[in-house]
């Protein structure tokens, strides 16, 4: 999506300039946890698409290493 293409980019240019000329942005953090949010929701909801239920979207996201809380933080949306 166009926010997730958006928080990575962001997120990427802080800690270049972190790494560059030694300057904290205080929002890093938060942009990799929304970018990192983003990508399961995504997953999640191309999983419900190809036909998967809600438990098995969530289980197969499991395997690829998320954790039960990071899925549902990020799509309680829904």
């Amino acid at each position: 999506s166009k926010n997730r293409f958006y928080y990575g980019l962001l997120y990427n240019k802080f800690v270049e300039l972190g790494e560059k000329h030694n300057i904290a942005v205080p929002i890093t953090d938060q942009l990799l946890e929304l970018d990192q949010k983003l990508i399961i929701k995504e997953a999640f909801d191309i999983l419900l698409k190809k036909g998967l239920n809600r438990q098995q979207a969530k289980a197969r996201l499991m395997e690829k290493e998320f954790t039960a809380s990071e899925i549902e933080d990020a799509i309680k949306t829904d």
